[in-house]
């Protein structure tokens, strides 16, 4: 039988299985059996030390999760593409149940607030991170979307270890049943924001250089004949 076991698990079973166990001492591994017709299946292996009549035994289960380990790993990649997606694009996930004050969100949710990845979502902590003059259009949106269901998408500034950021919430009620229940996602758009005003800036200082200088400018479009002035 050791033969049909894994190469790479092989040891981990030898171990479990020979260890001095004491009577009523058990084990519970999971480990990769090689099938006679070349199939690879997972499996799991419960046992528990007995004596009987002086003899040691050891009595046991085997018990094939092969779709269970499947399940697992096509959730893991899931996961990890989602977690890559989101900051590739720095976007977080999140949901806030405001009868209870519970918020939960994703990694990337975390890091965009500046919170530390390793503690629960505070809603109070959330709520003072943001511009004091934005805090309260955000309580405002949450508000609204419990009690009229629309949805909502609202840019709000952030205060981020005294640095302000821009965020883009977008948020829903998470369903009909749920009303004070609201799921939404999070996106750092600072660096859009920084380009808008830059172009705002660029606009408004060619204006004035128009302006001082008295000079207009002007486009056509040689197959249109359509002609634009400044």
């Amino acid at each position: 039988a050791i033969e049909l076991f894994h190469p790479d698990d092989v040891e981990v079973i030898r171990e479990a299985i020979e260890k001095p166990l004491s009577p009523g001492e058990q084990f519970d591994l999971d480990f990769r059996l090689q099938r006679p017709d070349g199939e690879d299946r997972w499996i799991r292996g419960v046992g528990q030390a007995i004596e009987e009549n002086g003899t040691h035994l050891i009595r046991g289960a085997v018990q094939d999760i092969t779709g269970r380990v499947e399940r697992e790993r096509e959730l893991e990649h899931t996961v990890d593409l989602l977690d890559e997606t989101q900051q590739i694009a720095s976007v977080g996930g999140w949901e806030i149940d405001l009868s209870t004050g519970e918020l939960t969100g994703t990694r990337q949710a975390y890091e965009i607030y500046g919170l530390p990845t390793d503690a629960p979502l505070d809603y109070q902590d959330v709520i003072e991170s943001y511009h004091p003059d934005d805090a309260a259009a955000a309580f405002d949106a949450l508000s609204a979307a419990t009690t009229t269901g629309e949805p909502f998408d609202i840019e709000l500034r952030l205060v981020v270890d005294s640095e302000t950021r821009w965020i883009r919430v977008k948020g829903s009620p998470a369903d009909a049943e749920s009303e004070s229940v609201v799921r939404g996602t999070v996106q750092d758009i600072t660096a859009r924001k920084l380009r808008e005003r830059e172009l705002e800036r660029s606009h408004a200082m060619l204006d004035q250089t128009q302006t001082i200088g008295t000079i207009g400018g002007g486009e056509i479009d040689l197959e249109t004949e359509d002609l634009v002035y400044t």
